[in-house]
């Protein structure tokens, strides 16, 4: 319990410095009640009941320190914050459904049809041409700054909340191009930004998403850039490599030790679909994909390791 409470330490101030890994939260909860689901059942079906007792102790101890971290970390930010952030006109972390509907982007007839792209500002326009097209009008406009020159005079809330209102309607008009959107154009976008990554495709996925009327080409000529610098320096590089490999067999002896090694390996899967969520949710670019990038990888050593292991037993 100590090393749990450790970790989820680390984890709750991970979030607080970025929000988006909220999904840490997410996995463990869903692993907490998985674990007391499974203890219920084995107490059920078996007649020792002492270890599904204290499986069922820990696990609610772990819920109880999740909920203690999360508390914790929402006091901190109400107390901490500016005034500014406590008057309902900004956000203390992230706009959500922002990212949301960027993530629609991916479907060409979509991005055409809204005429959006991967950046703020067209988003804020068709969020602003949804509400004109439901009668109303410019004042509510005005009211979440969508007025202001460049956008500078943002209220994120009120503005988040519209943009929630735009979703909703167009999953409702629209909901099998929404669905594609998520299901095939994101995946595929995902895949090839990790061969990207791992230096098997020598460029990024969807790079003219990544264009703006309001900031031009920079950041797909910065992408471009850090592509040329990662491979100058020789960093984009597979799980597969050399190295990585034996870097990663220095952990095929501890979880020899393990005595259900699977429940790593339940670990190992919960992180790794955990870490599709932001950018399923959201969307699939170079700099959204550290947590996937990392887990994809992991993934791929776990099961080379505990192939290694199987055979030599």
């Amino acid at each position: 319990m100590p090393g749990f409470l450790a970790q989820l330490a680390l984890i709750t101030f991970v979030v607080h410095i970025r929000s988006t890994t909220v999904w840490q939260f997410v996995v463990i909860l869903l692993a907490i009640f998985s674990s007391i689901a499974v203890a219920f059942w084995k107490k059920r079906t078996r007649s020792d009941a002492t270890t599904s007792l204290q499986a069922i102790s820990c696990a609610a101890a772990a819920l109880f320190g999740l909920m203690a971290g999360y508390l914790g970390l929402c006091l901190y930010r109400s107390t901490a914050f500016p005034e500014e952030y406590k008057r309902g006109e900004q956000i203390m972390t992230r706009v959500t459904w922002h990212n949301i509907f960027s993530g629609l982007a991916f479907h060409p007839r979509l991005a055409r049809d809204f005429q959006i792209q991967l950046d703020d500002a067209s988003i804020i326009r068709a969020t602003g041409k949804y509400l004109v097209a439901h009668g109303e009008e410019m004042q509510t406009g005005r009211r979440w700054g969508g007025k202001s020159p460049r956008f500078t005079g943002m209220r994120w809330t009120p503005y988040d909340r519209a943009v929630r209102d735009l979703l909703i309607d167009t999953f409702c008009r629209r909901p099998w191009d929404c669905i594609v959107a998520m299901a095939y154009y994101k995946p595929v976008a995902l895949v090839k930004n990790l061969a990207w990554l791992y230096g098997v495709r020598r460029s990024p996925s969807s790079l003219d998403l990544l264009t703006s009327p309001t900031v031009g080409n920079i950041v797909k000529s910065q992408v471009i850039q850090a592509t040329e610098r990662l491979d100058a320096q020789g960093l984009r590089q597979g799980p597969w490599t050399p190295m990585a490999l034996v870097m990663m067999g220095l952990f095929a002896f501890p979880i020899r030790l393990v005595p259900e090694s699977r429940h790593v390996g339940f670990a190992v899967l919960f992180l790794l679909f955990g870490s599709l969520i932001p950018v399923l949710v959201g969307y699939p670019v170079p700099h959204t994909i550290a947590e996937i990038g990392i887990m994809a990888g992991v993934t791929f050593h776990f099961l080379l390791i505990t192939q290694f292991l199987h055979r030599r037993q």
